[in-house]
């Protein structure tokens, strides 16, 4: 199997693009559908271990931010969040929720 080197210049503030791998971001294209639901509008932005996504939800005819952690990120956030919505429980929020969690492979 041959492999070739990706060139191009850099921009100051943007991600790696040798990070978009199997170990890494998830490669997604504006027009994307995720999760048969989700149509990717504009890249929002991104961190270590995630990148967020403006996208349409086609269900509820309304727009969202879709966030699509690395497949390093060790998955702990989403744990968190359960937890503060539970302690929450009848107090304002100041926390996004999770509208969804799917497996962004296969879309």
């Amino acid at each position: 199997m041959s492999t070739f080197n990706v060139e191009y210049g850099y921009i100051d503030g943007v991600e790696d693009l040798s990070q978009y791998r199997p170990e890494g971001y998830h490669a997604v294209q504006i027009d994307d559908r995720l999760h048969e639901r989700y149509r990717i509008i504009h890249k929002l932005g991104h961190g270590t271990f995630a990148s967020v996504w403006l996208a349409a939800d086609e269900r509820s005819s309304s727009y969202t931010a879709v966030k699509l952690g690395t497949a390093d990120a060790d998955g702990q956030e989403e744990e968190i969040l359960s937890q503060l919505t539970k302690r929450a429980h009848g107090h304002r929020l100041r926390i996004c929720r999770n509208r969804s969690t799917f497996d962004p492979y296969g879309y």
